[in-house]
């Protein structure tokens, strides 16, 4: 940790996603440990369902109308920088924004961290529910 902190001093929160993995990775540090250490002030939340309403459309279709919005809102990353990322520019984004997408996604920082800027297969992320048994 004292490797990472002396590497980094002096540097903002501006410190971009990939140099962060890359600091990280090549010292040969856990990048779920360091994630948990740098990022545990980060005010993101979860992406909540919606709440059921009367309309059975807006029910199954509701969130991917409004899906940018509730990730803004879970993140508390701008939209503009969303639509960098759909947008494939993954080296524009901050590593903060890069664990606050995965704290919305319910998934762990790290593992995001490698599925953007990992070499080789990318990790499943687990998004998906699984199919059950025999479908």
């Amino acid at each position: 940790m004292k490797q990472v902190e002396s590497l980094l001093e002096g540097e903002t929160t501006r410190l971009t996603g990939k140099t962060f993995f890359v600091i990280t990775t090549s010292l040969g540090l856990s990048l779920a440990y360091i994630c948990t250490q740098f990022f545990k002030n980060i005010s993101s939340t979860k992406l909540k369902s919606l709440k059921p309403s009367e309309n059975k459309l807006e029910d199954l279709f509701g969130i991917f109308f409004n899906a940018k919005t509730y990730l803004v809102t879970a993140s508390c990353i701008m939209e503009t920088t969303l639509n960098e990322l759909f947008k494939n520019k993954f080296d524009r984004i901050y590593a903060y924004e890069v664990c606050a997408l995965a704290i919305a996604f319910g998934i762990e920082p790290h593992i995001l961290f490698e599925y953007f800027y990992g070499d080789g297969e990318r990790p499943i992320i687990g998004l998906l529910p699984k199919p059950a048994e025999g479908k």
